[in-house]
């Protein structure tokens, strides 16, 4: 049912105590009926204490449903039938002129869970039995209604399920657009994202920050000779090998190619050459793939932040200088580039 067939009423969200927060419907044009108002203001004071007992019911019981009150409509006074849900930290009330009327409106505006529908079911059970006993229209509206309800809970768990595996999806499809297929490492764009955050970091207190770039030697004889799936195992293996060696909060990419980048917070330069060190003696050891054995030295260059490399562009512009000046000498060295 849309809100345009609904009969003649009102539906609205108040506090506990009455106070309205959100107006859902208002066709009978109650003067007051609206966001911020005390629900008094809309019912003739002859029925305030009436108003009490209802708000006292609804908290107490969970639902409240067939209360008469009077209200004013512009020039007179209406007599509505007012039903209401206790939801959460909020209370739903609906009402029109008869009770099937507003038991539609609550059909159509209440978002209830399993605890609340088994309060409100009961509650029309009991108005039912007692006031239309006997009558198989109001069966049939009750009958109606529990079907919508079971309905309405049934697509509310099944959008849950949808939204979490959609949340799931976004958060699979973030990480692979910052992971590097082959190596299962950063790539490059998530190199840049977590290391703009770390030299930010560094910089703001003044702490230690270094960067290495690595390259493989010669390692387009590799591919030439073995074939790129030997290649890519090389990578694949090399990648794990230097991640084990290094810390949670270092940030190791494949930068591109046979050229890898990893930036060490926390770590001066002098600290950053015993790393790297390590890292070049345990890539040395032979990778075995296919029964073939092979070996992969690197080059590497070795820069920490300062004035003059404030940046994630200017340190990555000296390491790459430190890399060939390692390359220069043959390979399977570490140089530092002094900027000072």
């Amino acid at each position: 049912m849309t809100s345009d067939k609904l009969p003649p009423g009102i539906a609205f969200i108040c506090t506990s105590q009455g106070i309205i927060q959100k107006v859902l419907l208002d066709g009978i044009g109650v003067i007051g009926l609206a966001e911020g108002q005390n629900l008094e203001v809309i019912i003739d004071s002859a029925n305030r204490l009436k108003l009490v007992n209802f708000l006292a019911e609804l908290r107490a019981k969970g639902a409240a449903i067939d209360w008469e009150f009077d209200v004013f409509n512009g020039n007179r006074f209406e007599t509505i039938q007012l039903s209401g849900i206790n939801h959460q930290d909020h209370l739903m009330i609906m009402g029109s002129h008869d009770s099937k009327e507003a038991l539609l409106i609550c059909n159509e505006f209440i978002k209830i869970d399993n605890e609340q529908a088994i309060l409100l079911r009961t509650a029309l059970i009991k108005h039912l039995r007692i006031s239309q006993s006997g009558n198989s229209e109001s069966g049939s509206l009750y009958d109606e209604m529990n079907w919508l309800n079971n309905e309405l809970l049934a697509l509310q768990r099944e959008l849950a399920k949808k939204n979490s595996e959609l949340e799931k999806l976004n958060q699979t499809v973030q990480v692979l657009s910052v992971t590097d297929p082959l190596t299962k490492i950063n790539n490059r764009r998530g190199f840049f994202e977590k290391a703009e955050r770390q030299i930010s970091q560094a910089k703001r207190y003044r702490h230690p920050l270094s960067l290495v770039m690595a390259d493989i030697d010669k390692f387009k004889s590799v591919n030439d000779n073995y074939g790129h799936i030997v290649g890519d195992q090389v990578l694949a293996e090399l990648a794990s090998r230097i991640s084990k060696m290094l810390r949670a909060v270092d940030i190791f990419a494949r930068y591109g190619g046979d050229e890898f980048v990893i930036l060490l917070p926390e770590t001066t330069a002098s600290n950053t050459f015993f790393i790297a060190e390590r890292i070049r003696v345990a890539v040395l050891e032979p990778f075995l793939l296919g029964g073939r054995s092979l070996f992969v030295p690197l080059s590497m260059g070795v820069v920490e932040l300062n004035e003059k490399t404030n940046d994630l562009e200017g340190l990555l512009k000296w390491a790459d200088r430190a890399m060939f000046k390692a390359k220069s000498r043959g390979g399977n060295f570490i140089c530092f580039e002094d900027q000072h």
